[in-house]
């Protein structure tokens, strides 16, 4: 039990902007991120890896004969991020939470039951776990030793959610942000454009659509995702090369992607919208102030 380290990164430590900037700027390719999390496995000579990051945290889970250490997570963010400069490196693992053995598994149980969450009682953070230890899984990131870890983790974390009255009165951040727009907007026609087609705008789209909105605009890198989105949403998916010309018409930017570097420009949003409404939930934001 004592082979499994974690290194957290989290809101509650962090400003949040300070955690995308951990992020390497090719990472949004998950092809890329593979091969970060590869080289950063075979460099530090960890047996197993898991890597999770979501708006608010970052959490690396490792099986290793290495003791966890200020060090340790030097080598770790240095080798996923060389462009981190060492002042940062030295602020980012004297801050980080550093755990070895049982501390591990009570902190990944805290994780996926929404305990060590921004808004507690939020049931995404159990999805995102288990998205990320399918992604891991699949990479031959992890082993026997971590899936039963995360395997344990999902389970608990459900017996939380059923057993207790944790999610009675459950927000997350998106529904939060969702709550806050549906009054402050009075048209419900206004077109909204998503910057981003991940698993938090799929799910602020499918809570505007029960609540009234039907004008949407879909923009992400990949095809894939944005298909699937405009799809579930009723509307077109474009290209993030097409915001210049199809952003314009928009009244509401709802933004949350896995870019290191901010994807809104100022000629994205000075089409003299007097009306323009822009939610960000991207870490690091997606807004170039």
């Amino acid at each position: 039990m004592i082979n499994f380290g974690a290194i957290s990164l989290t809101h509650k430590n962090f400003n949040i902007n300070e955690l995308g900037g951990i992020i390497p700027s090719n990472c949004s390719d998950k092809t890329e991120q593979t091969k970060h999390l590869n080289s950063l496995k075979v460099e530090l000579g960890f047996s197993e890896l898991f890597f999770l990051s979501t708006c608010n945290r970052l959490l690396f889970v490792f099986w290793s004969d290495k003791m966890v250490s200020p060090d340790l997570c030097k080598k770790l963010l240095s080798k996923f991020n060389p462009s981190i400069s060492s002042d940062k490196l030295d602020y980012y693992a004297n801050t980080a939470e550093l755990l070895q053995g049982q501390q591990v598994i009570r902190h990944l149980f805290e994780v996926g039951s929404s305990v060590n969450s921004l808004v507690v009682g939020e049931h995404e953070i159990l999805g995102q776990v288990k998205q990320a230890f399918e992604y891991c899984h699949k990479e031959k990131l992890t082993g026997d030793n971590l899936r039963i870890l995360l395997q344990s983790t999902v389970v608990n974390s459900k017996e939380v959610y059923t057993k207790t009255k944790i999610g009675e009165n459950a927000v997350s951040v998106v529904s939060l942000a969702v709550e806050k727009l549906v009054k402050t907007v009075n048209n419900k026609k206004d077109t909204i454009a998503f910057i981003g087609a991940g698993q938090t705008n799929s799910i602020a789209g499918k809570l505007l659509l029960k609540k009234g909105f039907t004008n949407f605009k879909v923009f992400n890198r990949g095809k894939e995702n944005a298909d699937n989105l405009a799809m579930k949403l009723n509307c077109e998916a474009f290209n993030l090369s097409d915001l210049d010309t199809e952003l314009s018409d928009a009244n509401i930017l709802f933004c949350c992607t896995g870019a290191s570097e901010p994807i809104i420009r100022p000629r994205h949003i000075s089409n003299g919208n007097k009306s323009l409404i822009i939610i960000d939930l991207g870490v690091p934001s997606d807004i170039d102030n």
